[in-house]
């Protein structure tokens, strides 16, 4: 979600298309290539996905960027946990 936000902020020209966008698009032709089953349900979670970031990436800068490092402390937690609860080290430790 961090990086769906952070992309959104890369917007190409007056298209109105954005880094996630395309980020998003990629990854969906690949899990396409993949299973189509798993495909169609990434497009459901990836399109909320998708709209919550750009929201988030509308706030204005500092609210944006306050978004952002919760998400992306939030995720690193999470990850962590998970370690921690599956009971190996990750391997950057």
């Amino acid at each position: 979600m961090a990086l769906l936000q952070l992309l959104s902020w890369l917007r190409f020209g007056a298209s109105g298309l954005n880094a996630a966008q395309l980020f998003v698009l990629i990854l969906l032709v690949y899990y396409f290539l993949l299973d189509v089953p798993l495909a169609l349900a990434m497009t459901a979670f990836s399109a909320i996905l998708l709209w919550l970031a750009e929201r988030l990436a509308d706030l204005p800068v500092g609210r944006g960027l306050i978004a952002f490092a919760i998400l992306f402390v939030g995720g690193w937690t999470f990850q962590l946990v998970g370690h921690r609860f599956e009971g190996r080290k990750p391997a950057l430790l």
